[in-house]
C-alpha cells in the first residue's frame, strides 16, 4: 500500500504536464464512458480483427478464465490457506487492474484512454487465463478450454496477417 500510494504521488506532476500540454495534440482522443470498455478488452484479448462474435465468446472465455483464477486467490485468502500461496495473484491482478482503471480516471482530465497504450495489461491478462485454466481441475476441461482460447486467437491473428484486419 505504501509502494502504490508513494508511485501514486511521484507521478501526479506528469498529470500535470499533460495536462498543460497542447490539447490539439490529444483531440482524436474521445472521453471514455463504460461503452468504451467492451472495445478496449476485446482489443486486450486479440479478438478486434475477429467478427464482433467470435471476439465476445473470446472476451467470455478470457474473462470467465480470470474469474476462477482470481475467485481461487480469494478463496485462499479467507479460507483456511495461507494468504502467501495466493500473494503472486495478487500482483497480477493489481498489474492488470491499476493500468486501465488508471488511464480511465485519468481521461476525464486528460484523454490517454486508448487500447494501443494499455499493452501492458496483456502479460497478466494472459497468465491470469493461464492460471484459471490450471485451475479448472480436470485436464478435460482445461483442454478445452485452451483449445477454445488457442483457436480463437489463432483466428484473430490469421485475420490480422491475412490483411483482413479491420
Amino acid at each position: 500500500a505504501i509502494a502504490f500510494i508513494t508511485v501514486g504521488l511521484l507521478t501526479l506532476p506528469l498529470l500535470g504536464t499533460a495536462a498543460g500540454g497542447d490539447p490539439m495534440s490529444r483531440a482524436f482522443i474521445e472521453r471514455p464512458t463504460l461503452n468504451s470498455l467492451e472495445p478496449m478488452a476485446i482489443h486486450l484479448t486479440g479478438g478486434d480483427s475477429l467478427r464482433a462474435r467470435e471476439a465476445r465468446l473470446l472476451l467470455l472465455m478470457y474473462l470467465a478464465l480470470m474469474s476462477i483464477a482470481v475467485l481461487r486467490m480469494v478463496r485462499r485468502r479467507y479460507g483456511k490457506t495461507n494468504i502467501m500461496a495466493s500473494w503472486g495473484r495478487w500482483m497480477l491482478l493489481g498489474w492488470l487492474v491499476v493500468p486501465v482503471v488508471g488511464s480511465f480516471v485519468t481521461s476525464a482530465i486528460v484523454p490517454t484512454f486508448i487500447p494501443r497504450y494499455l499493452v501492458v495489461a496483456v502479460p497478466p491478462l494472459a497468465i491470469l487465463c493461464a492460471i484459471g485454466v490450471v485451475d479448472l481441475g480436470t485436464r478435460f476441461i482445461a483442454s478445452i478450454a485452451l483449445v477454445g482460447i488457442l483457436l480463437l486467437n489463432g483466428m484473430g491473428l490469421a485475420a490480422y496477417y491475412g490483411g483482413t484486419y479491420k
